[in-house]
């Protein structure tokens, strides 16, 4: 609904008119977009659509990679290890991941880091963060340094938590990048320059008492959106200057890249060029170590949203996770303004080439029928002399 909204509603910069959502033929089901028609032009869905990509024709695209091969980036444990084998053979330029194991496989590994780094930083900052397999919008995510509530039995992920954040206002944030992948063979992907930086709604801290504070730890949308309205407000009553960004109309855990450029600056003195150039560099080496795992396509294209973090003092970008099919919805002012374009701007980049459905109709019924002479007069000749042996 959003994409027909904005497509065909002309919004986000595209002509009124210019898209339209493909009829339904007799007899077929209307949830099954895949096979609504052979003359559609864009198929853009959550899940990886059942649909023959060997059938597809030029003018058609689809939002997906064949055989759901994209999982290597957008799995945190397969990432991580596409990641670790770039490392080793190209340097340390692909460490841009935290450590991150894969429970029950991955237990053993898991507890000899645990132990050294307890060892090595001591309990407060060997800080880890916990999120279920096919678990999603933050729940059941949870931030520990006790390894006694790591079992061995759990299907879980498990990243080493990144303590020390740069903040804005006191409150941690992380930004979403989203990033388009046009082709794989050979690589062609594109960062857009707009984006979202996602905050909690309450000051940063990792003491004990606070670790179970996902209002505190987590920035995901689902998370904050349901805030209470004092937690908005702590930054404010903690002694941080209240956020900026409500004044705008803005959500107060949500600003636009344009926004954060204005508050890097003015209370962390970043300057966003230089931070921006080494997060695209960062999306470069996550794609390089994942491009000869993804199963080519001329017809498909996928765009992911990859969660950023930013280390205070060392401006270092973390990459967290790359998220498949990332969220469209225009819950604020500033989701619609961005992402309305971003839709726009992908369909403008990946709109396949003008073809005329009734000429397309017309060279196929006469391509059949030269088929169908051609099958009678073969059926007409005499057999094919046997081989002698």
């Amino acid at each position: 609904a959003i994409l027909l909204n904005v497509l065909g509603g002309g919004r986000g910069g595209v002509a009124a008119g210019a898209w339209a959502e493909a009829p339904v033929l007799p007899g077929e089901d209307a949830s099954a977009a895949a096979v609504v028609t052979a003359a559609w032009n864009l198929l853009w869905t959550w899940k990886q659509p059942r649909i023959d990509y060997g059938s597809l024709l030029r003018f058609q695209r689809v939002n997906h990679f064949p055989r759901s091969s994209a999982r290597v980036l957008f799995r945190k444990d397969l990432l991580k290890k596409a990641l670790g084998r770039c490392a080793k053979m190209h340097g340390p330029s692909f460490d841009v991941m935290p450590s991150t194991y894969a429970l029950p496989q991955e237990y053993v590994q898991f507890v000899a880091e645990f132990g050294e780094l307890e060892h090595m930083l001591g309990r407060a900052r060997n800080l880890w963060i916990l999120k279920p397999v096919g678990s999603s919008r933050g729940r059941g995510i949870r931030v520990l340094n006790d390894i006694s509530a790591v079992h061995y039995s759990q299907e879980v992920v498990l990243q080493r938590y990144v303590d020390r954040p740069l903040t804005l206002g006191g409150r941690k944030f992380d930004l979403r990048v989203y990033v388009l992948v046009t082709s794989v063979r050979p690589l062609e992907a594109f960062v857009y320059s707009e984006g979202l930086a996602r905050l909690a709604s309450r000051p940063y801290s990792t003491s004990e008492a606070g670790l179970a504070d996902n209002l505190v730890h987590l920035t995901n949308t689902a998370v904050q959106r349901n805030a209470p309205d004092e937690a908005n407000a702590a930054g404010a009553s903690a002694g941080h200057p209240a956020a900026p960004e409500a004044l705008a109309g803005e959500a107060t855990t949500k600003c636009s890249f344009a926004r954060l450029r204005e508050r890097l600056l003015a209370e962390a003195g970043v300057e966003w060029e230089s931070l921006w150039a080494r997060i695209c560099e960062t999306v470069v080496r996550s794609l390089v170590a994942v491009e000869d795992a993804i199963v080519p396509h001329r017809c498909a294209f996928e765009l992911f949203g990859y969660d950023v973090l930013v280390e205070e003092g060392t401006l270092r970008p973390w990459l967290i996770e790359a998220n498949a099919s990332p969220s469209l919805e225009r819950e604020t002012k500033v989701d619609a303004q961005l992402k309305e374009r971003l839709i726009a701007d992908t369909a403008r980049l990946v709109a396949p080439p003008y073809f005329d459905r009734a000429v397309l109709r017309r060279m196929a019924e006469w391509r059949l029928s030269e088929l169908g002479k051609g099958a009678r007069a073969a059926s007409r000749l005499p057999p094919p002399p046997l081989a002698q042996e």
